[in-house]
């Protein structure tokens, strides 16, 4: 008969068996809560989208309760800005933690020119996603006898949006291309779109600019108004528009988007960008993207706006890096690729 009080060192190599494998499963368990606790301390209690009044703040709050849908944290939208430069200088005061921008003033503050000359370079910008595409009209009333951007000259052109600086870096350029200066033609300032309008159906201007999508309210309301004509940009001045106004590039009205338009137009033609800080904690900006475009069908019917970004939010012309917690997201939905990855290294090297 055994004795059972005699040492068993079979019985203790098992005891010790089970006491590693309990430890490593308690070890595994408690490491893995640790892990999504400290996850979830990285959201902030609140994430501030700013952005300018009219089109953008109707996409900015919505966007803002998606983020608050989908991720837990409070997001709280700033109030209507005065433009996209705020825009910028809001992420850089930290009063935002994102922002919609268009692409000339943010490639402005990237290689800080322009209003962000004092400034310097503000390499610490990141792209998470391109928003929609907005092109600059320049119409005509048809009896003034402008067909071709040329014809400005000694004319009357309601051109500058007052506080804009798309509009002013687009002109400076526009101007360089065409060999005119604001001598060349009477320069008509406005306040708002609807000022544009107004003064060409006046008759108090020849011609007059905006930017808009496609439509355009401002485009439907003249075109069903009045005889008008669409100047379109010689191919010359396309090929010259990327270097002489950086962030734009030459896009196209196509023919029959408006009524008697049967030719495409030419046009300048820039992104809106959604932005961010690179200082933003990787995993936030990630969870931002899953919110937003995990779920286009919510966003969509928000604003027209959206149906241009919910389902296809990365571009190749963006001009500032794409901030890491998103190409995270975009890698893991086949949307990353070559070109793209080409494209951050080109622009990190700046």
């Amino acid at each position: 008969m055994r004795d059972k009080s005699k040492y068993d060192p079979k019985a203790v190599d098992r005891q010790g068996i089970v006491f590693k494998l309990l430890f490593t499963i308690f070890f595994i368990v408690f490491w893995g809560m640790s892990v999504n606790t400290q996850a979830e301390t990285q959201w902030p209690k609140y994430i501030s989208l700013s952005s300018s009044a009219g089109t953008q703040w109707t996409v900015a709050v919505g966007m803002s309760a998606q983020i608050q849908k989908y991720t837990g944290v409070g997001s709280s939208a700033l109030g209507p800005t005065s433009g996209t430069e705020t825009n910028l200088r809001n992420l850089k005061a930290k009063k935002a933690e994102l922002a919609l921008n268009s692409n000339p003033a943010i490639t402005e503050a990237w290689t800080g020119t322009g209003p962000f000359k004092e400034d310097g370079p503000q390499k610490w910008l990141r792209t998470i996603s391109r928003t929609w595409v907005t092109n600059f009209y320049i119409i005509a009333s048809k009896k003034s006898g402008i067909k071709i951007f040329e014809d400005l000259k000694g004319k009357r052109w309601g051109d500058l949006y007052v506080g804009s600086s798309m509009t002013v870096s687009l002109l400076k350029g526009l101007k360089k291309i065409h060999n005119m200066t604001e001598n060349d033609y009477k320069s008509l300032p406005a306040s708002d779109y609807a000022g544009f309008v107004a003064m060409l159906k006046e008759g108090r201007a020849d011609a007059v600019s905006f930017f808009g999508g496609i439509p355009s309210p401002q485009a439907l309301d003249l075109n069903s108004s009045m005889e008008i004509t669409f100047i379109s940009l010689s191919k010359e001045a396309q090929a010259r528009l990327p270097e002489e106004a950086p962030g734009y590039s030459p896009g196209i009205i196509p023919a029959n988007s408006y009524k008697g338009q049967d030719k495409d137009v030419a046009v300048a033609q820039t992104l809106m960008t959604f932005m961010t800080s690179q200082s933003i904690d990787n995993e936030v900006i990630y969870g931002i993207c899953k919110a937003l475009f995990d779920h286009p069908e919510e966003l969509e019917p928000i604003h027209p706006n959206f149906k241009e970004f919910a389902r296809k939010p990365i571009s190749k012309y963006v001009t500032v890096p794409y901030h890491e917690g998103a190409i995270k997201y975009y890698k893991e939905k086949g949307l990353w690729n070559e070109e793209l990855e080409v494209l951050q290294k080109k622009l990190l090297s700046n």
